[in-house]
């Protein structure tokens, strides 16, 4: 049973870190999110706003965010 909680906690922190990335990505990368998910609905060959970009950013830091709180808390309170 010892080693059903040591995997499903290995797995949790590797979401954490997953999630981080994905963050890390949003953050340095908007544009590329953007056309992967937004360009096919705009007709028009413009990029995306900078309302976009900032909300994009501050999403990818929230993701950052959470995803290292919860491996901090993992590794060191659980």
């Amino acid at each position: 049973m010892r080693f059903r909680k040591v995997g499903a906690k290995m797995y949790h922190i590797l979401l954490g870190i997953l999630l981080a990335i994905f963050g890390l990505f949003l953050f340095k990368c908007p544009d590329i999110f953007y056309e992967l998910t937004e360009s096919w609905r705009n007709d028009r060959p413009s990029g995306p706003s900078d309302a976009y970009i900032r909300h994009t950013r501050f999403g990818g830091v929230m993701c950052m965010l959470v995803g290292i709180g919860c491996d901090i808390i993992l590794l060191f309170f659980c």
